[in-house]
């Protein structure tokens, strides 16, 4: 909720729904997740919030507002994850089958740590997810000391690939559109989604279905192309 670009994004309409029910309800198809747990700020300002989450039958989990890492270490403590997933709750149209398609590369081979679909940006930026084990998570949260390492959760992860076993899912070329942005994170952010789900007409969409809105659409496409994306430096190799 406390978002400096777009304060209480994650609660704003999209579609009859909160942007954060969307994404709930996206995630909850994805067949490798066994549950979709909401970690939100033990903050009061988040009160609201996780009674929003809690109406619509989501699981919540409360921790610190600027310590994610340990928020999301307290989450998988509480649930007894063995494998997590990290999808952001601005991402409203993360496709659950793109997410199976990171825990299923994870999943088949055990000595992988950590798997994404953006160690290198193949896919739109909105579609990102990221699985790890539950054991690398603990690990960082008990070495990590960087502030940006406690704010963004898995950069000890992926910056360290001398200790951490990596590997990045590629988007096929029907969907390699990394100029895309499609994620909530300021007013024009929220403008395109509105008008991506307008033309979608439904809320059982896949990937294709997006990119293919966005292909015919230039003058949308160019709602949000002023806006600048924040990354998290990737490693060169791994």
């Amino acid at each position: 909720m406390e978002s400096t670009r777009l304060p209480g994004k994650v609660l704003m309409d999209l579609g009859g729904e909160p942007v954060v029910q969307r994404v709930f309800t996206r995630l909850s198809r994805a067949t490798l997740v066994d549950e979709v747990v909401l970690a939100l700020p033990d903050t009061e300002e988040n009160d609201g919030l996780a009674e929003a989450c809690e109406a619509f039958g989501a699981s919540v989990y409360r921790g610190s507002l600027d310590d994610v890492l340990a928020r999301y270490a307290g989450a998988a403590r509480a649930y007894a994850a063995d494998v997590v997933v990290r999808v952001t709750s601005d991402c409203p149209f993360a496709d659950p089958a793109l997410v199976d398609d990171v825990v299923r590369r994870l999943l088949a081979d055990e000595a992988l740590d950590y798997v994404s679909n953006n160690l290198v940006r193949t896919y739109p930026l909105g579609f990102d997810a990221e699985a790890f084990r539950a054991d690398a998570l603990f690990a960082a949260d008990a070495e990590a000391e960087l502030p940006h390492e406690r704010e963004h959760v898995t950069p000890f992860l992926y910056q360290h690939p001398e200790r951490f076993r990596l590997a990045n899912v590629e988007a096929p070329e029907p969907l390699r559109r990394p100029g895309y942005r499609i994620t909530v994170d300021e007013p024009a952010d929220l403008e395109l989604a509105r008008g991506i789900w307008e033309r979608l007409d439904t809320d059982d969409f896949s990937a294709a279905d997006v990119v293919a809105v966005l292909d015919a659409d230039e003058a949308l496409r160019d709602v949000n192309s002023a806006v600048r994306n924040k990354d998290v430096a990737k490693p060169q190799s791994w």
